[in-house]
């Protein structure tokens, strides 16, 4: 009775940890670029970020930043604010007026990427996308803008649209230094579930070569096509 018991308890448990590993799959996350954005002086360049899953942000409140050149350690500066719907102005930057925009439109499927106008050699550095309160904490993503002084001088690894940069394709998760965003979580969750398997599948081998006494043993009829897990799983629900 105490191997049925303890069996019981481990499916219950591997039911649990299954649900888990869904939420977690399903967390929304803001995706920069782990790539630079090359554009040439005078251009228009484009900084991706993205909320993936796809989500719609239009009531949400997010951010456009870069480090204040003065204080770069304590300090930043906005090139857009959106908050209820629309662009708070008073808090973007004099050296940005007119210059950003974004479209409203994209918002409804999670994309905040910012077009910086007429980019010049200052526009150089790193830019954040902030999203406040998603999934209930602050989120972000980064880019790094790289000014060429002319389209000569830029790699052809980054072709040039005649009026707008072409950026590179939204691929890398970056956090907020630019490292690649290491989801331990998610391989401890994957350790997790293969012990957990291998633990229910011990006790049904023990249970088969040393059963207790009044302890009937439920091995459930499996057909050819019936795979061994399968199996395991219709065994572990009956005990």
């Amino acid at each position: 009775m105490r191997t049925a018991r303890f069996s019981s308890t481990a499916s219950l448990w591997m039911l649990a940890l299954v649900i888990s590993f869904t939420l977690v799959e399903g967390r929304h996350r803001v995706i920069g670029s782990g790539e630079p954005v090359v554009a040439a002086v005078g251009s228009d360049a484009i900084l991706p970020c993205r909320v993936e899953p796809e989500l719609n942000v239009e009531d949400m409140t997010f951010e456009w930043s870069t480090p204040d050149p003065k204080h770069p350690q304590t300090q930043v500066i906005f090139l857009y604010v959106h908050r209820d719907r629309s662009e708070l102005t008073a808090m973007k930057n004099a050296f940005f007026k007119d210059r950003t925009t974004l479209s409203l439109e994209n918002l409804k499927h999670g994309n905040i990427s910012l077009k910086i106008l007429n980019v010049t050699l200052r526009d150089i550095g790193r830019y954040k996308c902030l999203v406040h309160r998603l999934d209930g904490e602050k989120q972000e993503g980064t880019v790094e803008l790289i000014i060429a002084s002319s389209s000569n001088s830029l790699t052809t690894e980054t072709p040039l649209h005649p009026t707008e940069v072409q950026t590179p394709g939204l691929t890398k998760e970056v956090d907020h230094t630019g490292r690649p965003v290491q989801h331990f979580g998610l391989v401890a969750t994957l350790v997790v579930l293969l012990l957990l398997v291998a633990g229910i599948v011990a006790t049904f081998l023990f249970k088969i070569k040393h059963p207790m006494q009044h302890d009937v043993i439920k091995i459930p009829a499996v057909d050819k096509t019936t795979s061994p897990f399968d199996a395991l799983l219709n065994y572990c629900w009956m005990a």
